[in-house]
């Protein structure tokens, strides 16, 4: 199992998102492909890739939105790094190297007057032979003060990761804004475009659009759930045709759905964190 720092991560992480990028146009691979690549060569464990999947999807955003300085729309639009994909495809191929090899071996011929074999011995075999190659990419046992000081930097790189995503989703959502200066702009064709589209999940983005160009909230004070009912109502009503608006639109829909599972992960480290503490102050 490697022994890695931060400086490690960060060194690995830049690498694995310049890869991305500069193979973005080639069909070259993706983000889980090439932390699978890194993981693997690396023995690192499930905790360490889920770190190094966090930092590789910061540092791909960070690279193509320094890329993008001077152009309207900065922000970065690609598929992130899913952790737990690259934890599950490590685990199937270490089940499926040893499900080859056996597959190749060639059977001994039966010994007819030999004493019955233990069938519960050879699973018990098998099932130790298998630990050991899994437990490679599992954490070992640590002390409570080790796991709160790693659950403590887990927070740190979250916290980072929910302000890159809040810049990501604000970026998105300003540049539809700006289009409202220009002549000809029909905020109601747009707001019924949208919701013909995406329905009432869209409320929250066209809420903050219309904040940014100083108009009153859909509803004017309604209750929120009485607003995105009346919308789900009217969203069969009209002919909703993809564009570039709608195109950032989706973008931020997409940021709002993976902040959302970031900050209920941020919860559980922050309860992990606490009970963790309890354990040390008391140990």
């Amino acid at each position: 199992m490697a022994q890695w720092d931060s400086t490690d991560f960060d060194r690995e992480a830049t690498a694995i998102a310049r890869a991305f990028w500069a193979g973005r146009e080639q069909n070259g691979a993706p983000l889980n492909e090439l932390a699978t690549k890194t993981a693997r060569d690396n023995g690192l464990n499930p905790e360490q890739i889920r770190r190094l999947c966090r930092s590789a999807n910061t540092k791909a955003f960070e690279q193509k939105h320094a890329a993008l300085k001077g152009e309207d729309d900065r922000t970065p639009n690609f598929e992130l790094s899913d952790p737990e994909a690259v934890i599950s495809s490590l685990h199937q191929a270490v089940t499926a190297a040893h499900t080859k090899q056996a597959a190749a071996e060639y059977p001994d011929l039966p010994n007819e007057y030999a004493p019955p074999v233990d069938a519960s011995l050879f699973a018990r075999e098998k099932v130790a032979a298998l630990e050991g190659e899994i437990n490679g990419y599992l954490s070992p046992r640590r002390s409570p003060l080790v796991e709160l000081r790693r659950a403590e930097k887990l927070a740190a790189d979250l916290a980072v990761e929910r302000h890159a995503l809040n810049f990501a989703w604000d970026d998105a959502l300003d540049g539809i804004a700006a289009q409202s200066r220009f002549q000809n702009w029909n905020h109601d064709d747009f707001e019924k475009n949208a919701v013909a589209l995406f329905g009432a999940d869209v409320l929250p983005e066209l809420n903050a659009v219309r904040h940014r160009c100083r108009l009153s909230a859909l509803g004017n004070g309604a209750d929120e759930a009485e607003v995105s009912a009346k919308l789900a109502s009217l969203q069969h009503t009209w002919v909703g045709v993809p564009d570039a608006l709608t195109a950032r639109l989706k973008i931020a829909l997409d940021v709002r759905t993976t902040f959302k599972a970031l900050v209920a992960q941020q919860e559980a480290v922050a309860a992990k964190i606490a009970g963790l503490k309890k354990v040390v102050r008391h140990g």
